[in-house]
């Protein structure tokens, strides 16, 4: 289930709410941060921007890959050798 970001109306408290898509949340039992109180005001829910890997025009070298700890793949004729990456990941994945 994705995350979503919330503000109190009234205390002005940002929660992370866990739910399904489909449901609206417009209150949640929380504690206001400057009177340590219970509050259940109304909750607005806030857009979060959202980061891109790569963005359009942008490219990333084999090298700044490697470096992030990325695993890269060559597509081949049976499936795919790995080109670099950590030891823990497979040489070769066979295509299905």
């Amino acid at each position: 289930m994705p995350a979503y970001d919330y503000r109190c109306q009234t205390c002005g408290q940002e929660l992370e709410l866990v739910h399904r898509m489909s449901e609206t949340v417009t209150t949640s039992a929380h504690t206001d941060p400057l009177s340590g109180l219970a509050c259940e005001g109304p909750l607005e829910r806030l857009i979060a921007s959202v980061g891109l890997a790569k963005s359009v025009g942008s490219s990333v070298s084999d090298g700044q890959l490697q470096r992030a700890g990325f695993t890269k793949y060559v597509r081949g004729a049976k499936g795919y050798e790995k080109a670099f990456g950590p030891d823990r990941t497979p040489n070769f994945v066979q295509r299905e």
